[in-house]
């Protein structure tokens, strides 16, 4: 059995929208552990994909990381840092990127053989 992070970021539309993906990967990985990255807006009130997808079927855990815009940059670089290492410690044998934005993508291809064997999103 492996175990795979599917990272996507985003609230409610952006979940509701993933969701065809988000069921294909369980369906491509259906033996296997998979965990899904997702943020937590540190302000506002949002419907979370924790708290949407929980318990159907599409994730066996999650792994959240807060976002908070009004942190300085050693605030942010520390939440960050502690993300990765997270993430790290996860030692996920695939990682799955749902991208949002372009430059995020290209952040990613950079640093996934850092973190699993293989990526997929590129």
């Amino acid at each position: 059995m492996s175990s795979i992070l599917v990272f996507r970021i985003g609230s409610l539309g952006d979940t509701l929208v993933a969701l065809p993906a988000l069921w294909r990967i369980r369906e491509h990985f259906r033996c296997d552990t998979i965990t899904l990255l997702c943020d937590h807006p540190a302000k506002g009130r949002y419907v979370l994909a924790a708290d949407l997808l929980n318990g159907i079927g599409i994730a066996d855990h999650f792994l959240q990381y807060s976002v908070d815009r009004s942190q300085n940059f050693a605030g942010s670089l520390a939440g960050k840092l502690a993300t990765w290492t997270r993430v790290l410690a996860g030692r996920f044998d695939t990682i799955v990127y749902l991208a949002r934005r372009v430059e995020w993508h290209r952040t990613l291809r950079g640093t996934a053989g850092s973190f699993a064997p293989k990526a997929f999103g590129d």
